[in-house]
C-alpha cells in the first residue's frame, strides 16, 4: 500500500480548480486500496469538493513535510525550494503545472493543457513529463454525456466563474446577457464564496435562474442543459468540453493563458479578453455574438470532445504506480 500526500490550496481566496483535478487522481489511488490525504491551505468551503475526513487545513509551506511514497504538489504558491523540500521526503513527486511555472526538482510534471506539448520544458536528469490533454484529470461526473439534437439557435447560457468569482465577473456577464440577449435563459451557478449577490440582482430578468453551490453532478447537468457558457479559462473549460458546451471566455489568471490559447486554436471557445480590460463588456458582447451567430454553436460544440480522454485519471495512476513499484 502506498502513502500519498496532496499539497495544494483552495477556498474563498484560491478558488477550487486545483482541488477538483487532484480529487480525480486521489479517487483512483483510494479505489486501489492506497492511503491518501490532502494538505490544503484554505478554508472549510472546500468541503464542497473534498469530503471532510480527507483533508487537513494547514499552512504546509511552513510545516516540515511528512515522509510518503508519492507527493502531489498542485500549487501556485510553492517555490522551487518548497518543492525540493517536499520531494526530499517522498519516493516520487508529481508536480501539476499549467505554464512551466518553475524549474521543478526531480520527479514527474503533469500539464494536461491542449498547448502543453508546445511548451519548451527544460530537460533534466530525473525529470519526466506527462503532457497534453491525454493526461488531463477530469472529475467523472462530467464524463460520458455529450450533446444531442442541438437547437438551430442557442436558447440557454450557463454563467459560471468558479466557486468564488474573485474578479466579480458574474454581474458583468449578466449585464451583457440581459441587455443584449433577453430571450436567452440564463442559468447562473453561484458558489459558496460569492459576495456579489446584490450586483447580480441588478441585472437579472424573468429568464434568470440561480443555482446555489451546485455539486459536481448538478454542475455537469447544468453544462449539458445549457447551449453555451460564459466563464473563466481554467479547469472549467475541460469540464465544459466533456459535456459538449462551448464557451465565451474571460481570462482571470496568468496560469490560464496557455489553456485559453489551446481551446481558442481548437475552435471550441471565443475569447473576450482579460478581466481588467477597460472594454470588457464590449469584448464579451463580441465573444457571445461569435457563438450565437448562425451555425457557430453546432460548429464549436463538436470541437471539444475529441480532446477529452475519459481514462486519463486511470492512465496517470498506472504510470505513477508503476514507478513507485520499481
Amino acid at each position: 500500500m502506498f502513502k500519498l500526500l496532496f499539497y495544494t490550496e483552495g477556498g474563498k481566496e484560491h478558488g477550487y480548480g486545483r482541488l477538483a483535478r487532484c480529487r480525480t487522481l486521489y479517487d483512483e489511488f483510494v479505489k486501489a486500496g492506497h492511503a491518501a490525504r490532502f494538505l490544503v491551505t484554505g478554508d472549510r468551503t472546500i468541503s464542497g469538493i473534498l469530503a471532510e475526513d480527507t483533508y487537513t487545513l494547514c499552512n504546509w509551506l511552513a510545516d516540515e513535510p511528512d515522509r510518503c511514497d508519492l507527493a502531489v504538489i498542485d500549487s501556485g504558491r510553492a517555490g522551487e525550494q518548497d518543492c525540493a523540500r517536499i520531494a526530499a521526503k517522498a519516493k516520487l513527486a508529481l508536480y501539476l503545472d499549467d505554464n512551466n511555472r518553475l524549474a521543478y526538482p526531480a520527479g514527474m510534471v503533469l500539464n494536461g493543457a491542449l498547448a502543453a506539448e508546445k511548451i519548451k520544458y527544460p530537460r533534466a536528469a530525473g525529470r519526466h513529463y506527462l503532457l497534453g490533454p491525454k493526461y488531463q484529470l477530469i472529475r467523472p461526473e462530467f464524463l460520458g454525456g455529450g450533446k444531442e439534437n442541438l437547437p438551430p439557435a442557442p436558447r440557454s447560457v450557463l454563467v459560471t466563474f468558479g466557486g468564488n468569482d474573485r474578479r466579480n465577473l458574474s454581474p458583468v456577464a449578466l449585464k451583457v446577457l440581459t441587455e443584449h440577449f433577453p430571450g436567452l435563459e440564463k442559468n447562473v451557478a453561484v458558489g459558496k464564496s460569492y459576495t456579489n449577490g446584490r450586483d447580480m440582482a441588478r441585472y437579472t430578468d424573468p429568464k434568470t435562474l440561480f443555482f446555489y453551490a451546485p455539486g459536481a453532478g448538478e454542475m455537469a447537468q447544468l453544462m449539458r442543459l445549457s447551449d453555451f457558457a460564459v466563464c473563466a479559462g481554467g479547469q472549467t473549460l475541460f469540464e465544459l468540453a466533456a459535456c459538449g458546451t462551448p464557451a465565451a471566455v474571460i481570462g482571470i489568471a496568468d496560469n490560464h493563458d496557455q489553456n485559453i490559447k489551446g481551446w481558442l486554436d481548437a475552435g471550441f471557445i471565443s475569447f473576450a479578453g482579460w478581466h481588467d480590460d477597460s472594454d470588457i463588456e464590449t469584448n464579451l458582447l463580441h465573444a457571445v455574438n461569435a457563438i450565437t451567430s448562425p451555425g457557430a454553436l453546432a460548429e464549436k460544440t463538436g470541437r471539444g470532445g475529441r480532446f477529452i480522454n475519459p481514462g486519463a485519471a486511470r492512465e496517470v495512476f498506472e504510470v505513477l504506480a508503476a514507478r513507485l513499484m520499481k
